[in-house]
């Protein structure tokens, strides 16, 4: 049996695998290349999986994070197996040659110089986290003043929410949005409905989406999950509705929708300022995760930036 065959059964049986790495959402997001999958056995039993996107880009061959795709990495069955460096070894050793391997890592993963050994290049990230979203009475009380402020404004505008919005809307909203700010898209209306079906059907994904009571909307997510995270992996905003509490208003509803679902809410984090200063402002605890890159031959660093 081929390792994709044995990983696909592998993830049937085993929920606690990311929804970023889940054959499913592979299938879905890698329209522009394709995916594969190493895995990592001992006693005829997988303890380690390490799945990968590979597409070209001209003349190179590249391994990145597909679209609206947080982290791959490895996963571990069993924490016992986090440092074992044997491992890492093994990945390295066993990944397709590429010209450029840039991936992110689940932030559980904290010791890098299991990636410097083995030739990687490591870039520190963030990301915000609510935990144990269960927890209701923690939610709104940890807001800052702002975010508070944000929903008095949502509550005297009476803005709705509407949790069933179509992928053809958030996909509209989403590039009018960024065309204001001079801003391109960068995915089709086609990637995205056929993330959203695929998330559908998986019971794992849903665009939320804030309107007036003429119908406009103002804010729309796109928020997908798994047995521990919800994840936080598209947010579009009307620049003209910035002071009606809008999107903290579609926020707070989405963290209460996935209360039923899973147990942490990923906002993703960002290296802007900015945006990392708005989610850190919902209580959130900032979490490190790693980025990793590799470049053959080693002066590709200066290609690909």
């Amino acid at each position: 049996m081929l390792d994709k065959d044995k990983y696909k059964y592998f993830a049937e049986k085993n929920e606690d695998i990311p929804i970023f790495s889940r054959p499913w959402w592979l299938d879905a997001v890698c329209d522009e290349g394709h995916w594969d999958v190493i895995l990592y056995e001992k006693n005829n039993s997988i303890c380690s999986s390490f799945p990968f996107f590979i597409k070209k880009k001209n003349i190179f061959k590249l391994s990145l994070l597909p679209r609206l795709t947080q982290k791959l990495g490895p996963y571990f069955v069993e924490n016992e197996y986090l440092n074992d460096q044997k491992i890492y070894s093994y990945f390295s050793q066993e990944l397709p040659y590429t010209n450029y391997f840039d991936q992110n890592c689940h932030h559980i993963i904290n010791n890098p110089n299991l990636f410097i050994s083995e030739g990687f290049l490591v870039n520190n990230m963030r990301t915000c986290i609510i935990e144990n979203i269960k927890d209701t009475t923690k939610i709104k009380k940890n807001f800052s003043k702002n975010r508070k402020y944000d929903l008095n404004k949502a509550e005297e505008n009476k803005l709705k929410i509407d949790y069933e919005v179509s992928p053809n809307l958030f996909y509209e909203e989403h590039t009018n949005n960024l065309r204001k700010r001079g801003l391109k898209i960068n995915y089709s209306k086609k990637f995205i409905n056929k993330l959203y079906e695929a998330s559908l059907q998986n019971k794992s994904g849903k665009i939320l989406g804030v309107y007036d009571n003429l119908k406009k909307y103002h804010a729309l997510c796109f928020v997908v999950w798994d047995r521990n995270y919800a994840y936080l992996i598209g947010l579009t905003t009307n620049s003209n509705s910035l002071k009606l509490g809008a999107s903290t208003y579609l926020i707070y509803k989405a963290i209460y929708a996935m209360i039923d679902k899973t147990k942490n809410f990923d906002f993703e984090g960002s290296m802007d300022e900015n945006i990392y200063k708005f989610y850190s402002s919902f209580g959130t605890k900032t979490k490190n995760y790693f980025k990793i890159k590799k470049f053959n031959p080693n002066f590709f660093r200066y290609l690909f930036k």
